[in-house]
């Protein structure tokens, strides 16, 4: 069956045939289901502080039964319309039949490969680093964006800052603005790789402030060869999402990436719960949305919050990638969510932590980085992508039993800090804005961090 009728299937259930469900009995439901699926697989109480990546294989799989459980049995709402949308198990598991297990994106010698992976593969990950939607003045808007692109290691240019204004002009969501900005941004991505020398390098196109899609429909550009959707949490859709896929399959060839989160401390409750609304969450985004790459990873919503880095979070997304990536031919990622500022050591042992865990579990490729999760204005030093694209590479030499290990003691270097982390500087504090170099401070940080990982157990060379 074609892409375009499996879709129009999908869109059929979303507006006509799907049961009507309220968003309120929709939140029930989902809490509900989740604590009846923990029940019945036996996966109450199966986390435990002393272990951050998961190095029980067949716990991963009992943890991806229990998510197909939850997703026959819940489907995906779409919010515009309190329809859900169901599958049967045989259109589930012809949707991740459908799913590339292999895009190549980029030109000449910066092309690049995605491949399905599988944990403690020697197949390196691909890294897709940047400065991730961090707001930023547009005077250093391309700035930030070579800074960040620019160290070997990096083999995707991965989504971009956020220029607060274009053209001088205050940025408004829902408005034509978007449409003006999503070239804007694409324009500025194929310039920054261009003057660093790496033309070929494959790039993102608009970013998270394009909130109703329309920028990225009407400004639609080969060369950005890659985007992202991201739907609302737990198992939603809505018409935005839905048409910018209904773009991305009558476009055919551009990588649509989506990333969906289940929301640790949120509606799945605690860290299992949140593992299999993500491996639910991986199926039914696959069935509605066909996107050729994805990230359904978990997102630590306590404490400032905590994002990726606290022992929950570690431990949960180490399950859900090993779960994931050993059920499906699929090509899937997670993002590198730190909670401290740039030009501090918190920041890159946090990203060690979360690099290692990503990538020993089975990620294709790992997006990257959000210094303070991206709430904070111009706070990216750009050598954080540097740091994580290093040790990306360097964790495919790794087996589950020794990153739990060198993890656990990454994890003591940060984890008393989670409550008070750092804010570190701002980009211009971090890096030169001509040379592009970083501070003298900012380098010997690096140094002296890689320096401490590497005596933890984790080579560089």
């Amino acid at each position: 069956m074609s892409d375009i009728i499996r879709f129009l299937e999908v869109l059929d259930r979303a507006t006509q045939s799907g049961p009507f469900c309220e968003k309120k009995d929709w939140d029930r439901l989902i809490m509900n289901k989740i604590k009846e699926n923990l029940k019945e697989h036996g996966l109450e109480n199966t986390y435990t502080k002393e272990v951050l990546v998961n190095t029980d294989l067949g716990l991963a799989d009992e943890f991806w039964k229990a998510g197909v459980d939850l997703a026959l049995d819940v489907g995906m709402l779409c919010t515009n319309t309190e329809r859900v949308i169901k599958f049967t198990a045989s259109e589930l598991k012809q949707a991740l039949k459908s799913a590339p297990s292999e895009v190549v994106l980029g030109k000449g010698r910066d092309k690049v490969t995605f491949r399905n992976r599988l944990p403690e593969a020697a197949i390196p990950t691909i890294t897709e680093l940047g400065p991730f939607d961090v707001a930023v003045d547009e005077e250093i808007f391309l700035a930030t964006l070579m800074a960040s692109w620019q160290y070997p290691c990096v083999d995707v240019a991965g989504p971009g800052s956020t220029p607060l204004t274009i053209y001088g002009r205050d940025l408004r969501g829902a408005s034509p603005f978007e449409v003006i900005n999503a070239k804007y941004e694409a324009d500025m991505h194929r310039e920054a790789v261009r003057r660093i020398g790496r033309p070929g390098m494959p790039t993102t196109g608009a970013s998270n402030t394009d909130t109703t899609g329309v920028g990225v429909i009407s400004t639609y550009d080969p060369q950005c060869e890659t985007n992202w959707s991201l739907p609302p949490s737990e198992l939603m859709t809505n018409f935005d999402l839905l048409n910018k896929s209904a773009h991305f399959i009558n476009s055919g060839g551009l990588s649509h990436g989506v990333a969906h989160y289940g929301m640790l401390g949120g509606l799945p409750g605690g860290p299992e719960g949140s593992v299999i609304s993500a491996n639910a969450s991986m199926l039914l985004v696959t069935a509605v949305h066909q996107p050729t790459r994805g990230m359904y990873n978990v997102f630590d919503l306590r404490g400032p919050p905590y994002g990726g880095s606290s022992r929950e979070s570690l431990w949960a997304n180490s399950v859900s990638v090993q779960a994931q990536s050993r059920n499906s031919a699929a090509i899937i990622g997670h993002p590198i969510n730190p909670t401290a500022g740039p030009c501090t050591d918190m920041l890159l042992y946090e990203v060690a932590a979360q690099s290692i865990e990503h990538a020993v579990s089975g990620d294709s490729f790992i997006l990257g980085v959000r210094p303070r999760m991206g709430r904070y204005s111009n706070y990216l030093g750009a050598l954080e992508n540097c740091f994580a694209g290093e040790v990306i590479k360097a964790s495919s030499k790794l087996k589950l039993t020794e990153a739990n290990e060198i993890v656990d003691k990454i994890f003591t270097k940060y984890g008393k800090n989670l409550n008070k982390a750092p804010e570190g500087k701002m980009f211009k504090e971090c890096v030169n804005v001509k040379t592009l170099q970083p501070s003298k401070e900012w380098l010997d940080i690096y140094k002296s961090v890689w320096k401490d990982i590497e005596n933890l157990g984790l080579s560089a060379s």
